[in-house]
């Protein structure tokens, strides 16, 4: 079975960016889908995540 986006997160390294296509946001509405980008910089180890609809 593959690694979940939960358990992926705490595991890639600084320098490592994932991306996830045509994800669906939900707390009471749907949202989506969208695509979501995390990241580690590679200089301070700094996370950073952004989110595209497009």
């Amino acid at each position: 079975m593959g690694e979940t986006p939960k358990t992926a997160l705490h595991r890639f390294k600084p320098g490592v960016a994932l991306c996830f296509h045509n994800v669906r946001i939900h707390k009471e509405h749907w949202y989506g889908p969208v695509h979501l980008i995390f990241g580690r910089n590679n200089v301070n180890g700094e996370f950073w995540a952004m989110k595209r609809d497009e």
